[in-house]
C-alpha cells in the first residue's frame, strides 16, 4: 500500500513538473491591442516566439509598432479566425519569422504586410483573400513557395519584388494582370515566365513587371495580351522587361490582336510600328522592312547594339528611339529623304550625339564584308573557314578542338553531331581559338565543325568535319596503407563512364611501370609489396564503351609498404606480464609501450629483437595495458602501426 501511494505521488509531481515546463515554454512575454476602428483585436507574444492575433475585425495599419522592440523574437504568426484584414506593414522586418497561419476569415492583406521577412520561405494565402496590397512580400529574400488565392485577378505593384530565391510560381487562372515590378529582380526560371506571359488569361503586363530577371532569353506573348509597357513615362516607369539583359527574342501568338513579332522584335499587329527591341541583342540591328514608325525608346535600352539599319519605309521615329551606345545609323534612302522623316527629340536634339549617319551610296566601299558608307553587306565576301584539329583534356577526358585564328574573325561558332553525316547543332560560341566540349559523355565519338564570324555577323563556310572521342577523366589517386598488413593501399573517386581500372607500379617515380592488377572497385591493395620500400603507382580508368576512350594515366603517387602490425598475446610469468608475438616480415626489432589505462599515455618500455617481453618491473595488483610496434629494418617511416592493446593484472 505504501509503495502505491509513493508511486501516485511521484506521478502527480511529474505531471505538475511537465505542466510547469510547458507553461514556461509558452509563457506570454508581451501583449496588447491591434484593432482598427475600435475593432477588438488583441495580440500576445509567447516566449517560444509565437505571435497570436485574436478577436474579430481589421488590424490597424502599422500595427508592428505594437511589437516593434520584439520583432526579432517573432518566429511564428498565428492569425485566428475572425480577423478580416491584415494591416499595412503589419509584420515588416520580422526577420526571424518562418511560419505564418492565415485563416479563411481574412479578405484583405494590405501594403508591405510581410516586407523584408527574410527568413520566410513559404506561405499559403487562403481563397478568402480577394484583395492584396502592394509590396506584400517585397524583399523576402528567402521566399521560395507561395500559394495564391484562387480568385485573385492581379499581381499587385512590387508584390514579389526582390524575392531573389523565388524560382517558380503558379498563378490562378483568374489572374489577368501583372502589376508594375511585380516580379522585379526575382530569379524566376525562363519556363515559368513563359507560362505566365503566354497564358490565355493574361491581358496586361505592366511596367517593370519582370525587371532584372537574368534567366529570360526569349518570351512568347499570349493571344489575349492587350498591353505591354514598351517605353518610359516621366523617367520613373520603365518597360515591362527592363534590364532583362539576356532577353534576345520576343514572339507573339498569331491570334493576338494587338501585337505581332518580326524577327524577334515586338511590333504592332499591322507590322507598321516597331515598339520594343529586346535589351539583350548586340552588334547590328536591322529594322524590319515595311516598318513605318519606330516607337519612342523602342531600342533605347538595348545597350549592346552599336549599329542600326533603317529601311526606306520609315516615316516617323519617336524620341530616344536609338540605343544609348549606338555609333552608326545606316539609312536605305538619300539624305533628302531622311530629312523628311519626323524625328522626336533625343534629349535636347533631334538625333543622338556621337552617332554617324550613313546614306545609300551608288558605289559601295567594302571593308571586312561591309560598306563603310551605308553598311550594305558584300555579297561576295567570306571569311576563311577555320582549319580544326582535335585532342582531349587529360584531366577531364573531354574533347578539345583547336584552330589557328582567322583573319577578320571576332568569334567562332562550334557545331556538333553524333555522326559524321548527321544533323549538326550549335554547341557554343567562343572568342578563343579552341573549345572544350564539356557536355560530351565518356566513351563516345563526336563530330565537330566550326564557323568563323566577324563583327558584322558575316560567317565563313563550315570547317572540314573532325572527330574526337570523349575519354574517361583520369583518376585522382591518394595513397594510404592497411594498418593490419602494412601493404600500400591506393584509392580514388569513381570516374564517370568507367567500368574498371588498371593499376601500374614502379620502384621509382620516373622508372618503368608494370601492370599489377585490375579492379572494379575504387581502391587497390598491393599485396606483393615488401615492407620498408616505397612504390610508385598510376591508375588508368577503362571505358565501359570503348578501349579507345580509356583515360590518361593518373598523376604518379608514392606509397610506402609498412611492416604489418604485430599480433600480441599476453599472459603472466611468475606474476609479471609476459607479451609474445609472431615475427613480422621486414622488421628487425620491436618497441613495447605501456600505460596504466587503455586510453592513457603510453611510455616506451623496451626495444627488443626477440619475439617476447616480460615486464619484471610491474607492480603486483596493478593492471597494465600494452601495445607493440614493429620497427622496419629499412627505414623508420615504414614502421608498423601499433598492435591492438592487450592488458593483464600483475600478481
Amino acid at each position: 500500500m505504501r509503495k502505491r501511494i509513493l508511486s501516485l505521488l511521484l506521478a502527480i509531481i511529474m505531471t505538475i513538473s511537465l505542466g510547469v515546463v510547458a507553461f514556461a515554454d509558452e509563457a506570454i512575454v508581451a501583449s496588447g491591442n491591434c484593432g482598427a476602428n475600435d475593432d477588438k483585436l488583441t495580440w500576445t507574444l509567447t516566449s517560444n516566439g509565437t505571435l497570436t492575433i485574436s478577436g474579430e475585425g481589421e488590424m490597424k495599419d502599422y500595427a508592428d509598432g505594437e511589437w516593434e522592440d520584439r520583432k526579432s523574437e517573432i518566429k511564428k504568426i498565428v492569425i485566428e479566425s475572425g480577423v478580416t484584414e491584415i494591416g499595412c506593414s503589419a509584420f515588416t522586418d520580422c526577420t526571424s519569422l518562418t511560419d505564418v497561419v492565415i485563416p479563411d476569415s481574412v479578405t484583405y492583406i494590405d501594403n508591405s504586410a510581410f516586407l523584408r521577412c527574410t527568413n520566410l520561405s513559404e506561405i499559403s494565402l487562403p481563397d478568402s483573400v480577394i484583395r492584396l496590397g502592394s509590396g506584400v512580400f517585397e524583399d523576402c529574400t528567402n521566399l521560395k513557395s507561395v500559394r495564391l488565392p484562387q480568385n485573385l485577378t492581379s499581381i499587385p505593384y512590387r508584390f514579389f519584388f526582390g524575392c531573389s530565391r523565388l524560382k517558380s510560381i503558379s498563378l490562378p487562372d483568374s489572374v489577368t494582370q501583372i502589376g508594375e515590378a511585380a516580379f522585379g529582380f526575382c530569379d524566376l526560371q525562363e519556363q515559368v515566365v513563359q507560362e505566365i506571359v503566354s497564358s490565355d488569361n493574361i491581358t496586361h503586363i505592366d511596367a517593370r513587371a519582370f525587371i532584372g530577371n537574368g534567366n529570360i532569353h526569349t518570351v512568347h506573348i499570349g493571344k489575349n495580351v492587350e498591353y505591354i509597357q514598351t517605353e518610359t513615362f516621366n523617367y520613373k516607369s520603365y518597360p515591362s522587361f527592363d534590364s532583362c539583359t539576356n532577353l534576345t527574342s520576343i514572339t507573339v501568338s498569331p491570334e493576338n490582336q494587338t501585337y505581332t513579332s518580326i524577327n524577334g522584335l515586338l511590333c504592332s499587329k499591322d507590322g507598321r510600328s516597331l515598339l520594343y527591341v529586346p535589351v539583350g541583342l548586340s552588334g547590328r540591328l536591322d529594322v524590319p522592312a515595311g516598318i513605318e514608325t519606330i516607337g519612342r525608346e523602342a531600342m533605347h535600352y538595348a545597350l549592346s547594339i552599336k549599329i542600326v539599319h533603317v529601311p526606306k519605309s520609315v516615316k516617323e521615329i519617336g524620341s530616344d528611339a536609338f540605343p544609348i551606345e549606338c555609333t552608326d545609323v545606316y539609312y536605305d534612302g538619300t539624305e533628302e529623304q531622311w530629312n523628311e522623316i519626323s524625328i522626336g527629340k533625343n534629349y535636347n536634339s533631334d538625333f543622338p550625339s556621337g552617332v554617324t549617319l550613313h546614306f545609300t551610296c551608288e558605289k559601295h566601299t567594302y571593308q571586312n564584308g561591309v560598306c563603310t558608307r551605308c553598311g550594305a553587306k558584300d555579297p561576295n565576301y567570306k571569311l576563311t573557314a577555320p582549319s580544326v584539329k582535335t585532342d582531349y583534356l587529360i584531366s577531364t577526358g573531354k574533347p578539345y578542338i583547336k584552330w589557328a585564328a582567322v583573319a577578320g574573325a571576332s568569334k567562332y561558332e562550334v557545331y556538333r553531331s553524333g555522326s559524321k553525316d548527321g544533323s549538326y547543332t550549335l554547341l557554343g560560341t567562343t572568342t578563343a581559338t579552341n573549345y572544350t566540349d564539356n557536355k560530351a559523355n565518356a566513351g563516345y565519338i563526336y563530330y565537330y565543325k566550326v564557323k568563323a564570324v566577324n563583327a558584322n555577323s558575316i560567317k565563313s563556310d563550315y570547317s572540314a568535319t573532325v572527330a574526337a572521342t570523349c575519354h574517361c577523366a583520369r583518376p585522382v589517386v591518394k595513397p594510404d596503407y592497411l594498418i593490419s598488413t602494412g601493404k600500400p593501399y591506393i584509392k580514388w573517386t569513381a570516374v564517370s563512364g568507367a567500368s574498371k581500372y588498371y593499376v601500374y607500379r614502379s620502384g621509382s617515380s620516373n622508372g618503368t611501370y608494370e601492370y599489377v592488377g585490375t579492379t572494379t572497385a575504387t581502391n587497390y591493395t598491393d599485396k606483393k609489396a615488401n615492407a620498408g620500400y616505397t612504390y610508385y603507382y598510376k591508375v588508368k580508368a577503362v571505358s565501359k564503351v570503348s578501349s579507345g576512350a580509356n583515360s590518361y594515366y593518373s598523376v604518379v603517387i608514392g606509397a610506402t609498404c609498412h611492416c604489418a602490425r604485430p599480433s600480441v598475446k599476453i599472459t603472466t610469468s611468475n606474476g609479471s606480464p609476459r607479451l609474445t608475438w609472431n615475427a613480422v616480415a621486414g622488421a628487425n626489432k620491436y618497441e613495447v609501450y605501456r600505460a596504466t589505462s587503455k586510453n592513457g599515455s603510453y611510455t616506451k618500455m623496451f626495444t627488443t629483437s626477440n619475439l617476447s617481453y616480460t615486464n619484471t618491473s610491474a607492480k603486483a595488483g596493478t593492471t597494465y595495458y600494452y601495445k607493440v610496434k614493429a620497427v622496419s629494418k629499412v627505414k623508420s617511416t615504414a614502421n608498423s602501426a601499433f598492435s591492438t592493446v592487450v592488458s593483464i593484472r600483475a600478481r
